[in-house]
């Protein structure tokens, strides 16, 4: 005789029974747990096996005078298609890549840029040195300077204005950026006044994106000092894959 497929009811209950392996057992007791005719037996098998096969691994089961119950052979939703891989103890480890949250890697928190920490003078101007990563270059830079003086000009500004008294909007879009490109005016060490289009992309991305970028451990220690660790937010500290925390044992979580 075949044997019987695995199958995880799709809507299971919490009262369900399920076998040794924690699958499912279908709710037919005059098929699976009374003594019925072979034949009939193999012939309800050899049906299931088939229905499986053309249905991509799910069926549903019609009990007659009973409900229709939806069963699947992959530990997936049949709806959204996320699955499941086999669960074992590596699942519930982060210390496995297999258990791991990818967005932290397992240590439940990242490290982000704090605004705190890039502002550090908000009694000043940006020209005077409010914005921390900026102060070695933010007078000492010509193309960084043009970048500012046409930021200012096409939202109306002063540099020179300290960075408490500028409104939330402007102060939102030095440090997170902004979409439209900027034109400013150049002029290089030996050649002449050209205007380019750039894009500003604001304090925060920029920082962010050169940590990821470099190979330099001296600019990685030196971003670092604007950072803070934070608690992951999708996680949310339990270090584990949303998979893995879909788990529970009863009413527990697995991370628990």
């Amino acid at each position: 005789m075949a044997e019987r497929p695995a199958l995880y009811e799709v809507n299971a209950s919490k009262e369900a029974h399920h076998d040794e392996d924690n699958i499912a057992e279908p709710d037919i007791p005059a098929i699976l747990h009374e003594e019925v005719d072979p034949a009939f037996r193999q012939r309800l098998t050899d049906s299931l096996e088939t229905t499986l096969k053309l249905g991509n691994g799910v069926v549903l089961v019609s009990v007659i005078g009973g409900e229709e119950t939806l069963y699947s052979e992959k530990a997936a939703c049949v709806y959204c298609g996320i699955s499941l891989p086999e669960i074992a103890p590596r699942t519930f480890s982060f210390n496995s890549p297999h258990g791991a949250c990818p967005t932290c890697t397992g240590l439940g928190t990242q490290m982000e840029i704090d605004p705190e920490l890039i502002v550090t003078h908000p009694e000043v101007s940006i020209l005077e040195g409010a914005i921390a990563p900026w102060s070695k270059i933010v007078n000492g830079s010509q193309w960084h300077s043009a970048i500012l003086e046409s930021l200012s000009k096409a939202y109306d500004f002063d540099l020179n204005t300290p960075w408490q008294d500028l409104n939330e909007d402007i102060q939102q879009k030095i440090l997170h950026g902004i979409p439209e490109q900027l034109a400013i005016r150049y002029t290089p060490q030996h050649g002449q006044t050209k205007t380019y289009n750039v894009h500003f992309e604001g304090v925060i991305p920029n920082l962010d994106r050169r940590y990821k970028q470099t190979d330099s451990e001296g600019i990685r220690e030196e971003i670092e000092g604007y950072m803070t660790a934070r608690v992951c937010p999708d996680c949310r500290g339990a270090r584990l894959k949303p998979e893995a925390l879909a788990v529970t044992v009863g009413d527990i979580i697995s991370s628990r």
